[in-house]
């Protein structure tokens, strides 16, 4: 079955489209004739900053992308700064953005429609639309309600199961739906799922943090080659460091969100599924200790 997407999730993407400011890659060559009212940034200032380094503005911009190696330094600019930039230079920094394979940037395949190869013909660089405040203020509601769930369903392909009967009630009540945060993660759906504790959906969960909700929740490493209903399986990766987990709900079901953004939806979907996703992970299987 297909997600249903409410108005407010698509009020939500589009008021949080955009982290307050633009941010924009930049090569040793880059310069500009006016900097006033903008940051210019090492990409390890940015990873490390309070603010830009963010899940807001990660997720949004893609860090998880970003290559050191072509990326030498990041321009922070306030959402005004680019309307004054002369045409040459605006065409430029968009390149930049294409050529540097930062976030926000989309062509037909993931914008697709009349009105926005339109967009991409006059605004567009390359075959591609850079959105920054200047453009994105520029749509109208609608064109911005349609850029942000194609966004959305360019991050998940909004496929999951029917919640099956036997599932907690709490899981029944958020199962199917987006979580309306950045940053909530598979470790947090799975402390969810088996706790009921809505806490867990509203945060980045570290590893460090999972282990100790595990332990909390009594839940101990089983020798299993398949999980029972209520358990929790752990993927690992070649250092020992978690990185998915899943919350058992039946036979072939789980409870899993696939990723860390708020596109990524609190899905219930096949447990194999999960398998195939993370095909070069091992994996550990906890349940719940009886007292």
């Amino acid at each position: 079955m297909k997600l249903s997407v409410t108005q407010k999730d698509i009020d939500y993407w589009v008021e949080t489209f955009l982290p307050g400011k633009d941010i924009y890659y930049l090569d040793d060559g880059s310069e500009f004739t006016n900097l006033e009212g903008t940051e210019v940034l090492s990409v390890a200032e940015l990873l490390a900053h309070p603010n830009y380094g963010s899940f807001t503005y990660a997720n949004a911009y893609e860090y998880g992308k970003l290559d050191p190696a072509k990326v030498k330094k990041v321009l922070v600019a306030q959402p005004n700064w680019f309307a004054a930039l002369p045409m040459q230079e605006r065409a430029k920094l968009f390149r930049l953005q294409v050529q540097l394979g930062r976030g926000l940037v989309f062509g037909v395949d993931v914008l697709p429609g009349h009105a926005f190869k339109k967009m991409i013909e006059h605004a567009g660089v390359d075959g591609k639309l850079v959105l920054n405040h200047f453009l994105w203020n520029r749509l109208d509601l609608n064109l911005q309600q349609q850029t942000a769930e194609r966004v959305a369903r360019h991050w998940d392909n909004f496929e999951c199961e029917i919640c099956p009967e036997e599932a907690p009630a709490w899981v029944k009540t958020r199962a199917n739906s987006f979580i309306h945060i950045e940053g909530a993660n598979s470790f947090g759906a799975s402390l969810f799922g088996a706790s009921g504790e809505a806490d867990w959906l509203e945060k980045w969960v570290s590893p460090a943090e999972f282990r100790l909700g595990l332990t909390a929740l009594v839940y101990q490493q089983v020798d299993r080659g398949h999980p029972l209903p209520a358990d929790i399986t752990v993927f690992y990766d070649e250092f020992e460091l978690e990185q998915h987990a899943c919350y058992q709900l039946t036979d072939n079901l789980v409870l899993n969100k696939s990723g860390q953004n708020k596109y990524h939806a609190l899905k219930v979907t096949r447990y194999d599924q999960v398998l195939e996703e993370h095909p070069n992970l091992k994996l550990h299987h906890f349940a719940l200790v009886k007292r």
